[in-house]
């Protein structure tokens, strides 16, 4: 398995490299920025964060209930961004 190369939790992870001051600004994105954030995530697998750091990116980024397992979490986050 290889290492995980998150050195902060998910949902900080997904905010540096949106560029965000604030972990609320996940919550303003444009079209053209919910396209990258699309892009951060799929270069993740699932086993580079917890369960509960993808549940808890799901629940933030979409309020959605958390899932079963990262991979499940990370697609239903996949999705939103994708709309």
């Amino acid at each position: 398995m290889r290492e995980s190369p998150l050195r902060l939790s998910l949902l900080d992870y997904l905010g540096c490299r949106m560029g965000c001051v604030s972990l609320s600004d996940l919550h303003t994105l444009d079209r053209g920025q919910k396209l990258r954030l699309l892009y951060e995530v799929e270069r993740l697998e699932p086993e580079d964060a917890s369960l509960h750091e993808w549940n808890d990116a799901l629940a933030y980024l979409t309020g959605q209930p958390p899932e079963a397992d990262a991979e499940a979490a990370r697609e239903k986050i996949r999705s939103y961004l994708a709309e």
